[in-house]
């Protein structure tokens, strides 16, 4: 008899308990959160059992949406917050294989672009317009490593949004960097694509053909332009870029997605223009079909490359959500790997021509 009465005993205090920490819990949650977390509570058949609560998948499923659409972004970062800690799940941080990811990028490139200049300088005709080009391209690019692992990654990229302050997300995770690494980015992108199309000047004499490469430069400067200043001012007014966040500011934006998505769909009509560029002059030399096929494989290396980016976007598209701002780092490392690839392919046609 003496163990059962221990054993009620122990479960009324236990109960009495968890009840307090519920009640605490409720009482340290933003307002707009209470009706979400005693609804859910109220319809979960595990009572005030902490752990059956915090293993319920109603409690993302159901809750979070009930977030959404119930309080401000920072009600929500707060009250998401408490409930991680609170339900002590674990802490996510991806941000040392963003890292590894762009300095190993970013040194492989320099690496190859700086072979590059020495087989021109020691066993070549000495620099051309499109080296000056692609040196441009990379020190950009280096511009944009730099940001990404200073400014995003050193300040909360890659880690849940909600163990920061709403001032550290408007000063670092969402903005002001990312805001310039997608200037950057842009830039780059179409930097590369005119180092290309230089490189095609140099070996193809054609006059028509020539035409052809020189209004296709014009068209990547014009696409530069005109995707650095959407970049630019893709936001009305441009604070609205890092503070609209919150909701609590009046403005709007474009959108990080929709500017992404038409960056990588320009690119891809670029790139396929630039690869029938060579191919329409590859069908009339006198050289065996697997040599041109071999030929037309290092030209297209580029377009693959796009094609691959634009089928991860539409597979794993970045949230520019207040709640998902740490899956930003899916988009930042589009930002990170895709312009190094391309300057890795630009070398590619040097060697196609050997």
């Amino acid at each position: 008899m003496q163990p059962l009465l221990l054993l009620v005993t122990w479960t009324w205090f236990m109960s009495q308990v968890l009840c307090s920490d519920l009640s605490n819990f409720l009482t340290e949650l933003p307002s707009c959160a209470e009706s979400c977390v005693l609804e859910f509570v109220t319809d979960s058949s595990c009572g005030t059992n902490a752990t059956c609560l915090c293993t319920d998948p109603k409690l993302k499923n159901e809750v979070l949406p009930c977030l959404e659409s119930h309080c401000l972004p920072r009600e929500a970062l707060a009250a998401i917050n408490l409930t991680s800690v609170a339900c002590d799940f674990p802490i996510r941080d991806k941000h040392q294989q963003f890292n590894i990811l762009t300095i190993t990028l970013i040194v492989i490139t320099g690496v190859t672009v700086g072979l590059r200049f020495i087989e021109k300088i020691r066993y070549g005709p000495g620099l051309q317009v499109d080296d000056y080009v692609i040196t441009g391209a990379f020190l950009v690019n280096l511009g944009n490593s730099i940001v990404c692992l200073h400014g995003l990654s050193g300040n909360g990229l890659g880690r849940d949004a909600w163990r920061f302050s709403p001032d550290t997300i408007t000063a670092y995770l969402c903005p002001k960097f990312l805001y310039a690494g997608q200037t950057l980015y842009a830039t780059d992108v179409f930097a590369t694509k005119i180092c290309v199309l230089l490189f095609y000047l140099r070996i193809f004499p054609g006059v028509i053909i020539r035409r052809l490469i020189w209004g296709s430069v014009g068209i990547a400067v014009l696409c530069m332009v005109i995707f650095d200043l959407l970049a630019l001012f893709q936001c009305q007014p441009i604070s609205f870029y890092w503070k609209g966040w919150d909701q609590l500011h009046k403005g709007h934006c474009i959108g990080i997605n929709g500017l992404a998505w038409a960056i990588a769909a320009v690119g891809i009509i670029l790139d396929f223009w630039m690869l029938g560029i060579p191919i329409s002059q590859l069908i009339h030399l006198q050289m065996k079909w697997k040599r041109k096929l071999a030929v037309a494989s290092m030209f297209g290396v580029g377009t693959l490359t796009e094609r691959w980016y634009m089928v991860r976007m539409h597979a794993k598209p970045a949230s520019s959500d207040a709640q998902d701002i740490s899956k930003i780092a899916k988009l930042s490392r589009r930002y990170t790997q895709k312009p190094p690839i391309q300057l890795i392919d630009s070398r590619a046609p040097d060697k196609s021509t050997e």
